[in-house]
């Protein structure tokens, strides 16, 4: 049997405690329903300072959910550990020592890999483990997404060293993709390679069926207004404080839900004060993925008021793509990413016209759009999947 080791950004003990799929255990789903992999997984190079503590809940998923799905194969895998008691070099170079860190695993998989290994990483600070497993023979698939040669939460350091990951292996991939178009022109400036483009995907909408209280108690307060709007994402610096201000204070009898995490070390402090000081907006906190489209059915209009400019990352908004996947109303700034769906979707960074767009809105008047074919994984990953199935099928540099 072929073997996969899976090398993410977000590993495992990530994805069971937070209960997120992120980008990398959506291609894994699509991997391990293409093939049928002996799996290996990597984790994340940890010490006593930043090891992650297990849950009560951990790793319990509804029934029938893609995230249950992708937890069964999960427990299929062999889990490769990296824990150690402490590293001096987590406090000088954060994320950078993890690039020795990593590589202290090749000794526990050096007997399995061959010929017959695939590896899978969207990790440029495990560039060393993957250059090892290549010289053995592995075949190398490495997404880049998020681009942390630039990202505003890297340090320089850690920056520098994230792109000297992606220089080397940008060098000995077999299949090398990225999700954005503005990743795409990166890499050609920087490494002289265009990887291919593999946006990020949705699976089908599977609604939750699970009671859930918190949910409940927030349908009832939103229903106390004309008008319900929400937004679910990550949040920060990346979000357009004075867009939400606005909205809020010229719109009072609707109600704007803000769903998501504050993102580590990107604190808005001035998004927080718009939060507590105005009525009629709500801050709900995290949820977990397999629950996102639960809440989205609880909103009229579904929004991106992000930030232009330099406060942008990634170019390739996913809850853009999960908004589309409900058929409801959208309004977004005119971010990277969003022009490709401008006949369906309101794009504009005026104040006035997201206020007017809002005021405008009659649910009894929806014009239901066709949910584009062009958002699914299936659809999207399917050079990925040429790939894998036909192993002739090379890379093109």
């Amino acid at each position: 049997m072929k073997k996969l080791i899976f090398i993410p950004y977000h590993d495992v003990n990530y994805f069971k405690n937070f209960q997120i799929m992120t980008r990398e255990y959506a291609l894994l789903k699509l991997m391990m329903d293409t093939e049928m992999f002996d799996l290996y997984a990597i984790s994340k190079p940890r010490t006593i300072l930043d090891k992650q503590k297990s849950r009560v809940d951990t790793g319990i998923f509804p029934q029938g959910s893609i995230e249950n799905k992708i937890m069964e194969i999960i427990k299929t895998a062999h889990i490769i550990d990296l824990d150690y008691l402490f590293k001096w070099d987590i406090v000088t170079k954060k994320r950078g020592w993890w690039v020795k860190g990593y590589n202290d695993a090749f000794q526990k998989i050096s007997d399995i890999v061959n010929s017959d290994t695939y590896i899978y990483s969207n990790n440029p600070f495990a560039y060393k483990l993957i250059q090892d497993c290549k010289k053995k023979g592995a075949k190398v698939i490495f997404d880049m997404m998020d681009n942390f040669a630039i990202h505003p939460s890297l340090s320089k350091l850690e920056k520098e060293c994230a792109y000297e990951g992606y220089n080397q292996l940008i060098k000995i991939s077999d299949f090398y993709c990225c999700n954005s178009v503005e990743t795409q022109k990166f890499c050609k400036k920087n490494f002289s390679v265009t990887p291919k483009l593999i946006k990020n995907g949705v699976f089908p909408v599977i609604y939750s069926n699970e009671k859930n209280k918190k949910r409940e108690e927030l349908k009832k307060i939103i229903n106390n207004y004309e008008k319900t709007v929400g937004y679910i994402g990550k949040l920060g610096t990346r979000i357009d404080e004075k867009l939400v201000e606005s909205l809020s204070r010229s719109l009072p009898s609707t109600v704007f839900t803000y769903i998501g995490p504050h993102l580590k070390g990107q604190k808005n402090k001035k998004l927080i004060d718009i939060f507590n000081n105005n009525n009629n907006i709500i801050e709900f906190g995290p949820i977990s993925s397999y629950d996102i489209y639960s809440y989205l059915e609880l909103f009229d209009i579904l929004i991106i008021p992000h930030a232009v400019g330099k406060n942008e990352n990634g170019g390739d908004p996913l809850k853009l793509y999960q908004y589309l996947n409900t058929g409801k109303k959208i309004i977004t700034t005119r971010i990277l990413g969003v022009e490709e769906f401008k006949e369906i979707v309101t794009v504009t960074n005026d104040y006035k016209r997201w206020i007017n767009e809002i005021m405008k809105y009659d649910k009894n008047k929806v014009k239901q759009y066709d949910i584009p074919d062009s958002i699914s994984w299936s659809y999207r990953a399917k050079s990925l999947i040429r790939y894998i199935l036909d192993t002739s099928n090379k890379y093109e540099r």
